[in-house]
């Protein structure tokens, strides 16, 4: 069982925030987590009380709809992202909601991938694990998110969408790495969460 955590002062290990768009891979996505520390789970309505804890790691997950659909101001989330204390982790809708706070705009794709797998090669990101290998991974999306790379952050494109961000202090993608669909799960989220934490 997943325990919740309670928020740490600054000079103690990270607290790790889960912020959950209860969607249906959420335990999943926990149960990889669960060896990395105590996580505490919050609804997207709850999370402007958290984003101005220093020392703070976020994860967002997947979930419904559009990254519009739960926040209509993203500068609080904006801002986050460029305190040098926190870092986070987004998945699918978590990476949109990510993207959407850098400036990115939403596109609707030709044609939707709801649990389709596709062979991808991952970025060379060394400071998070990631080391240019194949993987097999799963979608669940019919909208992707356009942004442009710049001096401070890395944007890695699969057939010109965009399926990963990258900075030191975040990293999201677009396909699920929890799914039965992804090859490597285990190994995806191990090395991520060696540099997140």
């Amino acid at each position: 069982m997943i325990r919740e955590a309670p928020l740490l002062i600054s000079n103690q290990r990270p607290s790790m925030i889960f912020v959950d768009f209860r969607d249906s891979f959420t335990y999943n996505i926990l149960a990889y987590l669960k060896n990395w520390g105590e996580i505490k789970v919050i609804t997207p309505s709850d999370i402007e009380a958290y984003l101005y804890v220093d020392h703070t790691r976020f994860i967002w997950g997947p979930g419904p709809g559009l990254a519009d659909d739960y926040f209509s101001n993203f500068d609080s989330i904006k801002k986050s992202l460029s305190n040098k204390t926190q870092k986070h982790f987004g998945i699918c809708l978590g990476h949109q909601l990510i993207a959407r706070s850098l400036g990115g705009v939403y596109r609707k794709l030709e044609s939707p991938k709801h649990g389709m797998s596709e062979r991808i090669q991952l970025p060379e990101w060394s400071n998070w694990g990631l080391n240019n290998s194949q993987l097999e991974v799963q979608f669940y999306n019919s909208l992707v998110i356009d942004i442009n790379e710049t001096d401070d952050l890395r944007v890695f494109k699969h057939h010109n969408d965009v399926l990963m961000l990258s900075t030191d202090r975040l990293i999201t993608c677009q396909f699920h790495p929890e799914s039965v669909g992804t090859s490597c799960p285990e190994t995806f989220f191990s090395n991520v969460m060696q540099n997140f934490l």
